[in-house]
């Protein structure tokens, strides 16, 4: 939130989701990336992972020096919180397949997982640091 005028600057949601990781033969899944993901089964089927989803800005809000970055460190921390406690390995995001918010979220450190042609969204995870 914005000190001075109380607007709110960014937002995020955070929630726990279940990836399923037997796609189609398009975008398989390598026991390698399996096994990163889970932990220790290279033949896992499902992991659980924090995902990141809704984020925003206000644009509304004259020089808002809020960026992607910053909003991600924030959701970083309070899933640093929950890591502590309850554990997990895998942060997801949701994105549109728009080649210039795909390359945002890379910049950012996200890799595609599961890019089904038939699906207008794609998953993008990191790992949690």
């Amino acid at each position: 939130m914005d000190d001075g005028s109380g607007q709110i600057l960014a937002y995020f949601s955070l929630s726990i989701k279940e990836v399923s990781l037997n796609q189609n033969n398009e975008t398989k899944i390598s026991k390698g990336l399996r096994k990163k993901l889970d932990g220790i089964c290279k033949n896992s089927e499902r992991v659980n992972a924090y995902l990141i989803g809704q984020i925003g800005k206000n644009d509304s809000v004259a020089d808002n020096q809020i960026n992607l970055s910053y909003i991600l460190e924030e959701a970083y921390t309070i899933i640093d919180k929950a890591n502590q406690l309850v554990g997990g390995r895998v942060i997801i995001l949701e994105c549109e397949k728009a080649e210039k918010l795909v390359a945002l979220y890379q910049k950012n450190g996200f890799n595609i997982l599961i890019d089904n042609p038939a699906e207008r969204l794609i998953t993008m995870y990191i790992c949690v640091r």
